[in-house]
């Protein structure tokens, strides 16, 4: 099984934390299953952090306007 989790921040959890913990909740539930952890928020220092939390490496698309 293949599982995407995207989550905003819970409480003081941030989101990539908040994600990693449902993620290893899949995976004690189902052994096996592959968990992918995008981080979410709707602005300010929360996206900022999980903007961060994707790495380098992530693509961020930009309306040109």
């Amino acid at each position: 099984m293949r599982v995407v989790v995207c989550i905003d921040r819970i409480g003081a959890l941030a989101s990539a934390d908040a994600g990693a913990a449902l993620g290893r909740a899949f995976v004690a539930a189902r052994p096996g299953t592959q968990v992918a952890v995008v981080p979410l928020a709707s602005g300010g220092p929360d996206l900022a952090e999980a903007l961060d939390a994707l790495g380098h490496d992530a693509v961020v698309v930009r309306d040109p306007d």
